[in-house]
């Protein structure tokens, strides 16, 4: 009996060492399940997220990608002759003057059929036609217009048709840009509806149409201009 307990010693001495390394191996298992099972979280949480953000753009709340900014910036220096009062006919040095334009324009896409924009712009005064801005009186401070402020609906239901309102871009079409009927700064209020529908054989059909508010009066007589309605087809 006495010759069997140092066997029995050995054997358990040998089951220690690798009782612990099972044990080890078991915790190292159980830390690799605890870290996937994080990550698998971190995704499921991140897959949630972007599922919102499509579900609100779906629904037509608007985000930041949904928004664009634009703007511009023009200097230029100006030479105008005179005709001499006493002199007809002849042409005096004249003056020179320095002009900038700045303009920085909003577009937000509600949803599928809604759009808005708003854009302000510099200008001496409230010229409807002009947004130049004079270099002049002392380093003064310059004056920022409200440019463009509307709407945009083009249903799903009519996909030709697209209605905007008010203070927008000049609804009809110039034939080579030419400002003989239209200037291009002019930014007419009111209401204007477009059809914009692709024919056969390349050929395109406009029908443009609107009705713009010129004054407003305090008796109550409102004062619009006549309504525009233009055909305007080309291939």
């Amino acid at each position: 009996m006495q010759r069997m307990i140092p066997a029995v010693t050995l054997i358990l001495l040998a089951i220690a060492p690798m009782s612990a390394s099972r044990a080890n191996e078991t915790n190292e298992f159980r830390e690799q399940i605890l870290n996937q099972s994080r990550q698998l979280q971190e995704m499921q949480q991140r897959l949630e997220e972007l599922e919102a953000k499509q579900e609100q753009q779906s629904k037509g709340i608007p985000g930041i990608e949904n928004v664009k900014i634009s703007g511009d910036l023009r200097y230029r220096h100006e030479h105008t002759d005179e005709e001499d009062a006493s002199n007809p006919g002849r042409w005096e040095n004249g003056f020179d003057r320095d002009r900038i334009r700045a303009r920085l324009m909003f577009e937000a896409i509600i949803n599928n059929e809604w759009d808005v924009a708003f854009r302000i712009a510099s200008g001496n005064d409230r010229s409807p036609a002009s947004a130049n801005q004079d270099l002049e009186d002392a380093f003064s401070q310059k004056n920022f217009w409200l440019d463009l402020a509307y709407f945009d609906w083009h249903p799903a239901s009519v996909e030709a048709l697209s209605v905007t309102g008010g203070k927008i871009k000049n609804p009809f079409y110039t034939v080579g840009k030419n400002q003989l009927i239209w200037d291009t700064d002019l930014n007419p209020e009111g209401i204007a509806a477009r059809i914009h529908k692709p024919l056969s054989n390349g050929d395109q059909l406009f029908v443009n149409g609107g009705g713009f508010w010129v004054d407003e009066s305090s008796s109550g007589a409102d004062t619009s201009s006549q309504s525009q309605l233009s055909f305007q087809w080309y291939w």
